[in-house]
C-alpha cells in the first residue's frame, strides 16, 4: 500500500475536488451538497466547511501528489449569537468518497486514515456528534464501505414532503372550520425559566416518540435543541409552546412544542399575521417544520390535526410560498396526517449518525 497522508484542504481546492467526489451521487443529492456549501460561502461561513483529503505521498510527480485519492467534507456547527441558548456540538458530514481510482485492496486502509483524521479534527473543534444523509434507496457496496468504515450507524429513513401555501393576503374567511383548539405562544428567548420549561417540554414529547427513536440513544433534548439553533435557517421567532384554547383541568400548562425554520426569509417580517401580506409581493420563502410534538397525556385526542393546521397557518402568515418537512417513514400516523393536509412526497433519504 502506498504511503497515504491525510490533509486539511483549503476552501479554494473545492472546485477541483467536488466534481470527482460527487460523481457517484444522484443529481439531486449532489445538488443538495453543492447548495449547502454555496449557502455557507455566500453567508461568509467558509470557516464552517471542513475538507479532509487523503494524498499519496509516494506519487512520482508534484501534479499527481496534489490530487487527493479520497475526501470528506463536513459542516462545523454555526452559532447565531444572542439567540443561541447553548453551544452546539454536532456536525454534518455532507459526503465522503473517492476522488481517484483506488485499488480495492487499498480502500479500507485509506478510509481508516480519513476516519482518524476527520474524527480527531472534529473532536478538537468541540464536535461530539456527526450526522450524514444519503439518498433513500439501497446503498451500493462502495457507499456502504464508507458508512461502515467511518463508523456510522443507520437511524432512520426519512421522507421529505412539501405543500404550496396560499398567500395570507389572498386568504378568505372560512366559516366551515371549527374554532382552533390550540394556540401557539412564541418562546421568550430572554426568559431563562421559559427556556428551561421549553427544553423540559421537548423532553416530554420524546416519550414513546415514533420520530427517529434511535436518535434518543445519541442526543438529549438540550443537545437536539442546540443543533436546531445552529442551522442556517434558524428563526427564533418561529419557536412556539403549544397550549389548549379551551378550559381544561391542565389548561395552565403547555401541552407541546412546534419549531419552524425559515429559508429565503425577509427578516423584517417576524410577525406571522394574516394582515402582514396585504400588499406583499410574491414570496420565495420556504418555511420548514423542524419538529412538533405533544406530551403523552394529551395524545389520542386528535390534536395532531389542529397542530399541523396551526403550523400551516403560521407559515402562511409569513407569506411563505411552501411548507416542507421530513417524516420518519416508519411513522405511519404522521405520514397519513400530512398527506391529509395536502403535503406531497418530495424526496427520500437515509440518516446515519455517530458519536465521537
Amino acid at each position: 500500500m502506498p504511503t497515504i497522508c491525510p490533509q486539511l484542504a483549503p476552501i479554494h481546492d473545492l472546485p477541483a475536488i467536488l466534481p470527482n467526489l460527487l460523481q457517484d451521487l444522484s443529481i439531486g443529492r449532489a445538488q443538495i451538497v453543492v447548495d449547502q456549501i454555496r449557502g455557507l460561502l455566500d453567508d461568509g461561513n467558509q470557516d464552517s466547511v471542513l475538507i479532509v483529503t487523503a494524498i499519496d505521498q509516494d506519487s512520482s510527480t508534484n501534479e499527481a501528489a496534489s490530487k487527493p485519492l479520497a475526501a470528506a467534507i463536513a459542516i462545523l456547527p454555526l452559532q447565531h449569537g444572542e439567540s443561541a441558548t447553548a453551544s452546539n456540538d454536532s456536525a454534518t458530514l455532507l459526503h465522503a468518497g473517492w476522488t481517484a481510482e483506488v485499488a480495492a485492496s487499498e480502500r479500507a486502509g485509506i478510509i481508516e486514515i480519513i476516519k482518524k483524521h476527520l474524527d480527531e479534527t472534529l473532536s478538537q473543534r468541540g464536535v461530539h456528534f456527526v450526522q450524514w444523509a444519503c439518498d433513500g434507496f439501497s446503498l451500493t457496496e462502495v457507499a456502504e464501505a464508507w458508512f461502515e468504515g467511518l463508523g456510522f450507524r443507520w437511524v432512520a429513513d426519512l421522507e421529505y414532503m412539501t405543500k404550496s401555501l396560499e398567500p395570507a393576503a389572498e386568504k378568505t374567511s372560512r366559516h366551515d372550520i371549527k374554532p382552533p383548539r390550540l394556540r401557539f405562544s412564541p418562546l421568550d428567548w430572554n426568559n431563562e425559566s421559559a427556556l428551561t420549561m421549553f427544553t423540559d417540554l421537548v423532553e416530554q414529547t420524546y416519550v414513546e416518540t415514533l420520530d427517529c427513536p434511535v436518535l434518543l440513544d445519541y442526543r438529549s433534548a438540550e443537545q437536539t435543541i442546540a443543533g436546531y439553533q445552529s442551522i442556517a435557517s434558524f428563526a427564533p421567532e418561529c419557536w412556539f409552546t403549544v397550549w389548549k384554547t379551551t378550559p381544561m383541568e391542565n389548561n395552565d400548562k403547555p401541552i407541546g412544542v412546534a419549531i419552524l425554520a425559515r429559508h429565503n426569509a425577509k427578516r423584517n417580517n417576524t410577525n406571522p399575521s394574516s394582515e402582514s401580506g396585504n400588499d406583499a409581493e410574491s414570496s420565495n420563502e420556504v418555511v420548514e417544520l423542524v419538529y412538533m410534538g405533544l406530551v403523552p397525556s394529551v395524545r389520542g385526542q386528535r390534536l395532531g390535526i389542529d397542530l399541523i393546521r396551526s403550523v400551516i397557518a403560521t407559515a402562511e402568515g409569513f407569506n411563505a410560498s411552501r411548507l416542507i418537512l421530513a417524516v420518519d417513514q416508519q411513522n405511519d400516523f404522521a405520514s397519513d396526517l400530512y398527506r391529509a393536509f395536502g403535503l406531497q412526497p418530495m424526496l427520500e433519504e437515509s440518516v446515519w449518525v455517530k458519536s465521537l
